[in-house]
């Protein structure tokens, strides 16, 4: 019974993120929003309050529930990770792919190789605004999905959506070993409904997008305008 319940909690967490129900070692239950987590503690919120706490003030099963339940933004956050690259010099390489946002407070959205993306706007009266990482395309009107991967020709972004304007993107792109970005100037903006594709080098592994904007202009003015 424990174990059925365990699991219709965890599915219910899946999907909702919160509250949860968790127990603490006294057997105490309380329903909170789960906020944040390190490896020591655990943040959550209830009744409008904030509250830092160890880990072993839980029991058992309330732990692996609070670790199987995503966190406010979650699908902004990029675990870090070591990601292993061919370089065009036939090389090898590991390269360290650090933690952080995905999209930050600046509205860059930043890809290393090996990422895929779902940027979902918010829409009202035709015009698109606010992007924000989401974990699955459902709103594919308002959604472009970027996939950064290392294919046969190289290192390839591929832009997917089903937004019916013009998404303008400016691309910045890094190489191995370099220090800074530098702007890509044949980069196209996504056609309406369309799926782009561009490939680079496999010495280029880190990209950022700047000046995100879906706009009713065609593409090839937008493009023209980016790059005067």
């Amino acid at each position: 019974m424990k174990r059925i319940l365990l699991l219709s909690l965890t599915l219910l967490a899946t999907a909702l993120a919160s509250p949860i129900k968790i127990k603490d070692t006294k057997g105490r239950e309380i329903t909170v929003t789960i906020i944040n987590h390190t490896k020591e503690t655990v943040t959550f919120e209830k009744g409008a309050k904030k509250y830092t706490v160890p880990w072993g003030t839980f029991d058992e099963e309330s732990i692996k529930l609070i670790k199987v339940t995503p966190l406010p933004g979650a699908a902004n956050k990029r675990p870090e990770r070591l990601q292993k690259i061919t370089l065009d010099n036939g090389k090898e390489q590991e390269l360290n792919v650090p933690a952080g946002d995905i999209l930050n407070e600046t509205g860059i959205l930043d890809l290393y190789i090996g990422d895929q993306v779902h940027l979902e706007f918010k829409k009202s009266g035709g015009v698109f605004s606010d992007p924000k990482i989401v974990a699955s395309v459902k709103k594919p009107e308002q959604t472009i999905t970027l996939s950064f991967q290392i294919t046969e020709d190289g290192h390839t972004l591929t832009r997917t959506t089903q937004i019916q304007q013009t998404v303008a993107l400016d691309c910045y792109e890094m190489h191995v070993g370099a220090e800074e970005f530098s702007k890509n100037q044949s980069f196209f903006p996504t056609e309406k409904g369309q799926k782009e594709e561009q490939t680079w080098s496999k010495n280029v592994w880190h990209l950022q997008l700047r000046n995100i904007a879906v706009t009713t202009k065609p593409a090839a003015d937008v493009f023209q305008e980016r790059n005067q």
